[in-house]
């Protein structure tokens, strides 16, 4: 399976190639903060995932330890995750 979006201006693109890893509702602080609320993510492996257009990436370290990143348009209220 292949998903092919993109922002709602047009100038990111991505490429989603076969389903996801996994999926789930976080509701730990750190989400809240950044989201407003709690989160709903769907996980990918880096080589599953293609990205076209000028974006940023966000990484933190997460409570179990492990490097959290989210990747977002340069507009600050657009992300793509």
């Amino acid at each position: 399976m292949s998903i092919i979006e993109t922002c709602h201006c047009g100038s990111v693109e991505f490429t989603l190639q076969n389903d996801p890893m996994m999926h789930f509702a976080c509701h730990c602080s750190d989400c809240q903060k950044l989201w407003g609320n709690s989160f709903f993510v769907y996980a990918y492996s880096t080589d599953d995932i293609s990205i076209t257009g000028e974006v940023k990436k966000y990484s933190f370290e997460g409570g179990s330890g492990n490097p959290v990143s989210y990747t977002h348009l340069t507009l600050p209220t657009k992300r793509i995750v």
